[in-house]
């Protein structure tokens, strides 16, 4: 099982970032998510109840969800309530079963999500057959034999080097032939 580290970044390897840097998609634990929230909200002192207050406040993100893994996307527009932001993470998917218990995130899960959502259904359960660490092995395959080609064969007017001969021209200091030693 792979880390979330290692999941977002196979995300951001995969689908990229934005052009502030961030990452299109990732995969963040719900309780640890906050926001800035414009609104109004109630103030209680224990259970007594004082006033309401409208301003920008700091409010956990995914209140309604306990303990889980959510995968976001990063989205642009215009939010309304949170008038100094242009840009925000919104839930994508949350790593649940039927029972609504917590699931640890799996790659290929996360990865059949965003391909769904990026280029439809029928690409992502196209993928679900699809043998992805074959896939891997096939690309890294396939890279190692560019480059061998690239440095070793073809006469695509790239340098031979597989029958490059090297001579050592030592430096001038070394030819030093005069018995001068200072």
């Amino acid at each position: 099982m792979e880390s979330i580290s290692v999941i977002n970044k196979r995300l951001i390897e995969r689908f990229g970032k934005s052009i502030d840097g961030r990452a299109n998609f990732r995969v963040v634990f719900s309780d640890t998510q906050f926001e800035k929230r414009y609104g109004t909200f109630e103030v209680f002192c224990g259970p007594i109840w004082l006033r309401e207050e409208t301003c920008l406040k700091e409010v956990p993100k995914y209140d309604y969800i306990d303990g889980k893994h959510v995968l976001e996307e990063l989205k642009y527009g215009d939010f309304p309530d949170q008038p100094f932001v242009t840009s925000s993470y919104e839930p994508l998917w949350t790593f649940m079963d039927a029972q609504r218990n917590a699931l640890y995130p799996i790659w290929e899960a996360v990865e059949i999500v965003v391909v769904s959502r990026l280029e439809g259904v029928r690409k992502a359960l196209h993928g679900v057959r699809r043998d992805f660490k074959k896939e891997q092995q096939e690309e890294k395959e396939r890279d190692i034999a560019e480059t061998e080609a690239l440095l070793f064969g073809g006469s695509d007017g790239v340098h031979d080097m597989k029958n490059q001969k090297v001579n050592f021209v030592p430096p001038v200091f070394l030819n030093n032939n005069s018995g001068d030693k200072r």
